[in-house]
């Protein structure tokens, strides 16, 4: 466990509660101060190791903060690390000026700044034992980095500290007959010559270097040569870090921007790269390559009924299927096609229960039939899921390089559209694109002209999720969820449909229906369910947007008049920060109106105390995405944590959904109060099955003649 203190320095409070449930959970000592007047008053009390310091701060700022505190003697080596949303070349000039050590950007990604924190600590234990000559040999000892001595131009070693020859494989001994390019090597384009110049001439030089052992294997490492004359000799001296984990972390980060988390294939964003890449090297060689969709068929029937763990459970063994049956080529590796790269099939997860295919170098045009023959064979064998056994089929459309296409979108589109075809052919089944089979446009406008009717017609209905404390003994409120009864795909959920409502500006329409739907169930309820029962609807950025938005919820008000107070309306984060000055004033008209506001999806964005402030919400719901595995994750644990002492310390109501498992609910229980719902609760459900679950939960009675009324 590690003995250091931390200082936070940020008038943001949910900073410094985001940072003392992350360092303390590694072992440092964590302090904060809100201004820069308030650290340097307290900072001898403190004593901080090292420093993050918010540049943008009321009073004195950032920058004046960190020169004031380099010129206390006893914090003139202390690492101070500026945080700032500004990334531009005055702002880093300015930062290290003011004697900042390194500075790291928001939104703050905590799992990064935890390796420049222990990094910086590192190198400054380093970089202060050497600053006088004298005290060398006790710096070469003593210090945990890496410390070599260098003599002149010839780069020789001359002195060693315990940690280069442990790290390296070599006694103190062998390293003096080496010279540096024996120990490391740095990129061709810095060229060591260069580096000697410029060090003869006092500056300090930093490099990326990989740091050769003995045995023959290497290592990443970060270091800094430092000029120190000598009497009659020159001499530098060389502190190396090994960044081995921050390498890998900046890997994870790697695979979470370009693999899917759930099943490690490449998602779209990578795939897309690689076809682009493929197109590219098919035109070069006069070749075919082509691409493939394959969607699961009824996937949504099995996530409806099992809930999402079966259904990721399932799509696990799907990708995984479809990587052993794609070998010997490595399907999940970021690999470069070039003009050497034999045939070769590619896989990715578009989203959902969606798949892609990409097959290159076709020169046999029956290829594409062949991999779709064998795919849909080796999806449609059983699964056991649970000790439960599941079929599944699959629809696959293909679309053929350069016939069906030129470019990436192109053949996307149509790969989409012979999809659909090979559903409407009775699904576990494959089609090629054809010019019969028109393009996905017209799909979509069919699509977009039944979603034009589907109010008129009845088709669109409500189902309300019941939201209950943590205790599950009181029902205190529901979510209102949309859902489309299709005359011939069955019950379509908001991720069917919404995003072409909200691309036509339907969403305007179907929000106004959902809006009025809710209050009017509201006041049917307003004689059965007690006076504090709460009801959430989610409200679409395109409609606060809207002119007629707020009008239109003041006229619905006061026709639902008993309905007044009973109201959330659910926004994402994304959708408030995205005008936050227009936001303020949104929300006090909305607020004023008597309806409550409740940020969706919370966690995932700026999640920063500060604006919740500036917006003064009535809620916040943890996203799901934090709560999976709550019990067992302690990272997922710890920002949750942070989130519910962030509502606290406001007084804002927390609201936590997805939770499906006994464990995730006492982990939440042992956080606070909060208001729960998921699948462990109940489902969403149509009104009379949600008033059948009322009725074992009389608390959410308005009075005893109310269970009357329910049966």
């Amino acid at each position: 466990m590690s003995n250091e203190t931390i200082l936070t320095i940020d008038d943001d409070p949910g900073i410094a509660i985001v940072a003392e449930e992350v360092f303390l959970q590694l072992g440092y000592q964590v302090a904060s101060a809100s201004s820069g007047e308030d650290a340097l008053a307290r900072i001898g009390e403190i004593a901080p190791d090292i420093i993050l310091l918010d540049i943008m701060m009321p009073g004195i700022d950032g920058y004046e903060t960190c020169s004031r505190i380099k010129a206390l003697p006893q914090f003139e080596h202390t690492p101070i690390i500026m945080l700032t949303g500004r990334e531009d070349t005055e702002a880093m000039d300015r930062a290290y000026e003011s004697g900042a050590w390194d500075f790291s950007p928001k939104p703050i990604n905590w799992p990064m700044l935890t390796y420049r924190v222990r990094h910086a600590l590192r190198a400054s234990i380093a970089f202060a034992s050497e600053k006088l000559a004298a005290r060398l040999s006790r710096a070469i000892d003593n210090s945990p980095s890496e410390v070599l001595v260098f003599e002149g131009r010839s780069m020789q070693i001359t002195g060693s500290n315990s940690s280069a020859g442990s790290n390296l494989g070599y006694s103190s001994a062998q390293l003096a007959n080496l010279k540096f390019e024996d120990i490391a090597s740095i990129p061709a384009e810095s060229a060591l010559e260069e580096r000697i110049s410029c060090l003869e001439e006092g500056q300090q030089i930093k490099l990326d270097v990989d740091m050769k052992r003995r045995d023959g294997t290497s290592y990443p490492a970060e270091g800094i040569l430092i000029h120190s004359p000598e009497k009659g000799q020159q001499t530098s001296i060389g502190i190396f870090q090994d960044i081995s984990e921050r390498k890998e972390a900046e890997e994870a980060l790697y695979r979470l921007a370009f693999y899917d988390e759930l099943t490690g294939l490449p998602n779209r964003r990578l795939l897309q790269e690689h076809v682009e890449r493929a197109i590219a090297m098919a035109q070069r060689r006069k070749t075919r390559c082509a691409i493939c969709i394959l969607d699961l068929d009824g996937f949504k029937r099995i996530n409806d009924t099992l809930g999402h763990n079966v259904g990721d459970l399932l799509l696990k063994e799907v990708s995984h299927r479809l990587n052993a049956m794609l070998r010997p080529y490595d399907v999940i590796a970021h690999e470069v096609l070039d003009e050497e790269t034999d045939s070769q099939t590619r896989v990715a997860r578009l989203g959902g229960d969606e798949f892609l295919l990409l097959l290159t170098d076709l020169e046999d045009s029956t290829v594409p039939a062949r991999v779709a023959t064998r795919v849909l064979k080796e999806i449609s064998l059983p699964y056991n899921v649970h000790k439960t056994e599941l079929n599944l089929t699959a629809s696959m459309g293909i679309a053929v390089y350069p016939e069906d296409g030129v470019t990436i979108e192109e053949l996307m589109m149509r790969a989409d559209t012979a999809m659909y075809k090979a559903k409407q052919a009775g699904k576990n089944n494959y089609a090629f694109f054809t010019k019969e089979a028109g393009d996905h446009t017209a799909e979509r406008l069919k699509l977009e002209s039944e979603l034009r009717s589907a109010v008129s017609k009845g088709e669109l209905e409500l189902h309300y999720q019941p939201q209950l404390d943590s205790s599950l003994q009181n029902l205190v409120g529901a979510e209102a969820l949309l859902r489309w009864r299709h005359p011939v795909h069955g019950l379509l959920y908001p991720d069917a449909f919404i995003p072409l409502a909200e691309e036509t500006g339907l969403i305007i329409s179907i929000g106004e229906w959902v809006l009025r739907q809710a209050l009017e169930q509201l006041q049917q309820w307003e004689s059965i369910l007690a006076d504090d029962f709460k009801m959430a609807v989610n409200v679409s950025g395109y409609q606060i947007r809207s002119d007629e938005f707020l009008p239109g919820v003041y006229r619905m008000l006061e026709e639902y008049a008993t309905a007044r107070n009973k109201l959330v309306i659910e926004l994402t984060e994304s959708i408030l920060m995205s005008s936050a000055e227009s936001s303020v004033e949104w929300l006090r008209d909305i607020k004023e109106a008597g309806v409550q506001v409740a940020i969706d999806d919370f966690g995932t964005g700026y999640s920063s105390l500060g604006y919740l402030q500036k917006f003064t919400i009535d809620y916040l719901k943890v996203d799901r995405s934090f709560v999976s595995g709550l019990d067992t994750n302690p990272e997922g644990a710890a920002i949750v944590k942070a989130i519910f002492r962030m509502a606290q310390a406001l007084g804002i109501n927390l609201t936590v959904e997805g939770v499906e498992t006994e464990a995730e609910l006492e982990t939440l229980r042992g956080m606070g109060e909060s208001l729960v719902q998921g699948w462990l609760i109940s489902k969403a459900l149509v009104p009379e099955d949600f008033l059948a679950f009322a009725a074992r939960h009389e608390s959410a009675l308005q009075k005893p003649a109310s269970r009357e009324a329910l049966s």
